[in-house]
């Protein structure tokens, strides 16, 4: 059995997943994952994050969840106990929401993978797996004690692979110690260092008043490289758009132009049907220079 001690939920699964980091959240706190920046995850914890829409992919996944575990008891000829939720003993924000627990210790964990990531896994039985598959089984192996992590996928519906992740014990100290700093922001209420991903949900760290702040010399010089860089990007894009303008007329009306290498330059007329914009709201960011009063 793990370690970790088990925990009494008295609210939803979402709003207990806020007592702590959970596997799914631990690639997003160590700035890796593909889906969620720290800021993203920091919000999530104090329940300040905006509303997430999840797709079909995400529906299928959790429908066939029950199915990738029996599929896995059928391969591997053990029991798994499904649904816990530990947190580690040592470590009490460090959560556990296993998918299974095998009768013989070891984690096991439920995908379903599309067609267009397949490429991200590697040879069955390997422990190459997505990053944010493995930040998450590094994760479940922190606070369970478990020998391993087998990752149960299926892959477009059709084939089933098993991939077993090892205990790293290099990783986990670094895990433990990111994860540690990354609770101390959610305990004191101190938003992480945001990334680029993160300019579109600044206002929900930060909700913006009418108050005026001095900013420092630092602020200044980048606002100094902003406008820099906005100018290059300024210039860039007329180039390329004249480039793509010039080629535009080599075509000639040519719906294909084959170059000297082989490549192909192609051309189409694409009507788009009328459609009406969702309503949304958003932070109008600028850069304004106050006019100077001329003294008389």
């Amino acid at each position: 059995m793990p370690r970790g001690r088990p925990l009494v939920l008295s609210e939803a699964q979402r709003q207990a997943r806020r007592l702590g980091i959970g596997g799914s959240d631990a690639a997003g706190v160590l700035g890796l994952s593909k889906y969620r920046t720290p800021l993203q995850v920091y919000l999530d914890k104090i329940g300040q994050a905006p509303p997430r829409e999840f797709g079909e992919e995400v529906e299928w996944g959790n429908r066939l969840e029950d199915d990738v575990i029996d599929a896995y008891r059928d391969r591997m000829g053990v029991d798994v106990a499904t649904d816990i939720f530990l947190a580690s003993d040592v470590h009490p924000f460090m959560l556990a929401n296993l998918d299974g627990l095998a009768s013989n210790g070891r984690i096991v964990e439920a995908k379903t993978v599309g067609y267009r990531t397949m490429h991200e896994w590697g040879e069955e039985g390997s422990d190459f797996v997505p990053t944010d598959y493995l930040c998450q089984a590094q994760h479940y192996l922190i606070v369970t004690g478990a020998p391993a992590c087998d990752i149960a996928v299926l892959f477009g519906g059709q084939r089933f692979s098993v991939y077993t992740i090892a205990p790293d014990p290099e990783f986990h100290q670094i895990l433990i110690e990111r994860e540690a700093e990354f609770w101390r922001h959610v305990e004191t209420r101190t938003p992480p260092p945001a990334l680029a991903e993160d300019a579109g949900i600044m206002r929900y760290a930060y909700p913006v008043t009418e108050e005026a702040k001095r900013l420092s010399n630092a602020e200044q010089a980048s606002v100094d490289r902003y406008e820099e860089l906005s100018l290059r990007i300024k210039e860039l894009t007329e180039e390329r758009d004249g480039i793509k303008a010039a080629l535009l007329q080599s075509l000639a009306g040519a719906s294909r132009g084959v170059l000297p290498s082989g490549r192909e330059l192609r051309q189409s007329v694409v009507n788009v049907a009328e459609h009406s914009v969702k309503a949304s709201t958003y932070v109008r960011f600028s850069i304004h220079t106050p006019k100077v009063k001329a003294v008389k």
